[in-house]
């Protein structure tokens, strides 16, 4: 709701722990209850956090008009019209001959008394003698000596004798006016002069009002006159003593936590989301066939017997397509399957945590301005995303395993989807810091779905095409977050087949060379010489890579936060900081970082291009 939107906003501003708040009409555009609730939240933090708070206010009802405790009053210009306690303001303009109405709210009154709008009530007898000419066009006026008199309210005031400056007193002013506004009316009768003579009115009513102010406070006693002295010059207060980056760290985890219990229903239901996606598409793709049978009925080609029984690789090797037609049809299919669940998966956990980001990046800029370490806030948002995401990807990897029948371990497929999640979600965390807000959603879903397509090994960028070329194999690792995961799947399972599948080669072959493999042919596991050797355990030969890959890509985050945005975060921009007026230790932080990143770079290229 709009109140609840303005006590947010209060809330973020609160976090940098303000000696002195500021607001700009905090009730505009709520209802009556919605602004009381606002006001009396702020009128909370005045007695228990000890704030000032500065508010303009626009028509408060009586209830939000009695919670101030001082009360700047200001007319055309700025000029002041009356500046103290709330509770003396009506005394005060009583004691002008200003009468409240039975049943008014003070506010209203006093904003249609600085506005001249309104005329005082009762005046002094020495109103015989003075005068006031208005012409249409221009006005003037005969000016007495100071005046003084003694309020009918001085008894409750004690004795406070008010004086008018310039002759210009509120008998004066009202005889005067109302003799001019009779004569215009019955000489001339113009709406045009009416209005005239009302502007000048309500102007002359406004000068009579800053002029009694003047001179009410210089009749102010010494003892009082402080309270309106500007603050003593001091030197800048110290820096606000902050909590470690440890303890930072915990309590912005400890707020994220207390977060999600409060979203607790969107939040499983949008793990019920991803879960009911990837078991409907699993379900779709039905049981595990690693061969595709019924190829032979259509497209089984004649071999000779002879090619078949013989022992000689060479022999064997002009025949090898054919001989294992059905195998390799099955794990095209496989692959298809699997990259197609990956997407899935990828896609929808991409949005989940880049919508969990974005929803926080106000307050990353916030906190940062504010003084604290930004790192740690962002830190526990990538231990948040990783904890929630791998909890859904697993409950959708448990499913998979259970829908497929897989013949290998189960603890390889779970491993993987969740070193899809790593990879994707990291991902997550670096786009939404370099692409506005209002395009990040549809800046991670197309790039999420067009490198898992384009560079999974499948279809545009074949794993074949990917070996062939070092540059590609680092170019899709790192951009296709469906890549590492989709060979690793598929290589586990077909790694479990005996022999005469044609991706594997028994202990008891000899002779035999490497290219006489599915997975040679098919250009999948190259880099590992031992990926034709039967094992139902799994293939894990780029776990580590993918893990590297996450990491590089969260180290890049760190420093885009960092780097980027400077100027939301209340900061100056970090290459001017750097050129200028950079610290000594800024520039080794710099220089730590940049070493870490190319490190973590060149070890997670040189895991991608290993060979054994």
């Amino acid at each position: 709701s709009g109140g609840e939107k303005k006590r947010v906003n209060v809330g973020l501003e609160m976090m940098a722990q303000p000696s002195v708040l500021f607001l700009d009409e905090p009730t505009s555009g709520l209802d009556s209850s919605s602004a009381m609730l606002v006001m009396s939240s702020l009128k909370t933090l005045v007695k228990t956090n000890g704030v000032t708070v500065c508010a303009v206010i626009h028509q408060p009802r009586k209830f939000i008009f009695d919670l101030f405790d001082s009360l700047i009053l200001l007319g055309d210009g700025g000029r002041m019209v009356y500046h103290g306690q709330v509770e003396e303001a009506e005394a005060y303009f009583s004691d002008l001959f200003y009468e409240l109405p039975v049943g008014e709210n003070v506010a209203d009154w006093l904003i249609d008394i600085s506005s001249g709008r309104i005329a005082p009530t009762k005046y002094s007898p020495k109103q015989d003698n003075e005068s006031l000419e208005i012409g249409a066009g221009n006005a003037g006026n005969k000016t007495s000596d100071s005046l003084e008199k003694t309020s009918p309210h001085s008894g409750s005031r004690k004795g406070m004798r008010i004086s008018a400056l310039k002759g210009v007193v509120p008998t004066l002013l009202h005889r005067d006016i109302t003799k001019e506004a009779s004569d215009l009316t019955s000489s001339r009768g113009s709406s045009g002069i009416k209005e005239e003579k009302a502007r000048h009115t309500a102007k002359l009513r406004r000068e009579m009002l800053y002029e009694n102010w003047d001179a009410h406070f210089d009749l102010l006693p010494p003892s009082k006159k402080v309270r309106y002295d500007p603050p003593v010059p001091s030197e800048l207060p110290t820096e606000i003593s902050k909590p470690t980056f440890l303890r930072q760290l915990v309590l912005q985890c400890q707020r994220i936590t207390y977060l999600f219990w409060r979203n607790r229903v969107s939040k499983i239901i949008e793990s019920s989301l991803i879960i009911f996606a990837v078991s409907l598409f699993t379900y779709l793709m039905g049981h595990l066939d690693p061969i595709l049978g019924y190829f032979f009925d259509s497209t089984m080609v004649n071999i000779p017997f002879e090619a078949m029984v013989s022992g000689q690789a060479e022999v064997q090797e002009a025949f090898f397509d054919n001989l294992f037609l059905g195998p390799s049809k099955g794990l095209d299919q496989s692959m298809f399957d699997y990259q197609f669940v990956g997407l899935v998966a990828s896609l929808l956990l991409a949005i989940m945590a880049t919508r969990s980001l974005t929803m926080h990046r106000l307050e990353f800029y916030r906190e940062a301005g504010s003084g604290y370490d930004v790192n740690a806030y962002f830190l526990a948002v990538n231990i948040y995303t990783t904890v929630e995401q791998g909890i859904q990807v697993m409950l959708a990897a448990f499913l998979v395993v259970w829908l497929r029948h897989q013949i290998i371990s189960p603890n390889i497929t779970y491993l993987w989807f969740f070193l899809l999640m790593w990879i994707t979600v990291s991902w997550a965390l670096l786009i939404p810091l370099l692409v506005p807000a209002g395009s990040v959603m549809l800046v991670i879903t197309l790039f999420t779905a067009i490198c898992g397509v384009l560079f999974a090994g499948t279809f545009g960028m074949t794993t074949l095409q990917i070996y062939d070329n070092s540059i590609a194999a680092i170019f899709s690792a790192f951009f296709g977050s469906t890549r590492l995961f989709l060979e690793s799947v598929v290589v586990s399972i077909y790694r479990c087949l005996p022999s005469q599948y044609g991706f594997t080669q028994s202990e008891e072959a000899v002779g035999f060379p490497e290219s006489l493999s599915l997975f040679a042919v098919k250009g999948m596991g190259v880099n590992d010489s031992t990926v034709s050797e039967q094992d139902c355990d799994g293939w894990y030969w780029y776990v580590w890579s993918a893990i590297l890959v996450g990491l590089t890509l969260r180290c890049c985050a760190f420093g885009v936060i960092n780097t980027f945005n400077q100027s939301m975060q209340a900061k100056k921009s970090f290459w001017r900081k750097l050129r200028h007026n950079g610290s000594p230790r800024l520039y080794v932080e710099t220089a730590i970082f940049w070493l870490v990143l190319i490190g973590l770079m060149v070890i997670t290229c040189w895991s991608i291009l290993r060979k054994n």
